[in-house]
């Protein structure tokens, strides 16, 4: 498993939880951040995002060419809704997860 590990990894490093409601306030609002602190958590989202929506050919995910940012971003959230039990892992990791169920690779 390419993001595996034990719950105790989510300590050294951003998680779901860290990350959700910025999340999701970038995929459903126009309003501003509220403060720097948001702003800083928006950006580690969306920068994440975009890394492994960049990266989905090395990784091996499916993502197709040409999904926007914004929608990128709402299939993390729609995975994190569907799957709270995650919340505690490594972000990257639920965002690889995400992309991988909702672009699933072609059976060969």
């Amino acid at each position: 498993m390419l993001f595996g590990g034990s719950p105790s990894y989510a300590k050294f490093g951003t998680t779901g939880n860290d990350l959700y409601e910025s999340c999701k306030k970038f995929a459903s609002s126009n309003e501003p951040p509220k403060d720097t602190m948001e702003a800083v958590n928006i950006g580690q989202c969306v920068g994440q995002v975009v890394g492994i929506m960049y990266l989905r050919e090395k990784l091996g995910i499916c993502v197709p060419g040409g999904v926007p940012l914004i929608q990128g971003v709402k299939v993390v959230v729609k995975f994190m809704d569907k799957h709270p039990e995650a919340l505690n892992m490594p972000f990257a990791a639920i965002v690889y997860w995400g992309f991988n169920e909702a672009f699933p690779c072609p059976k060969e």
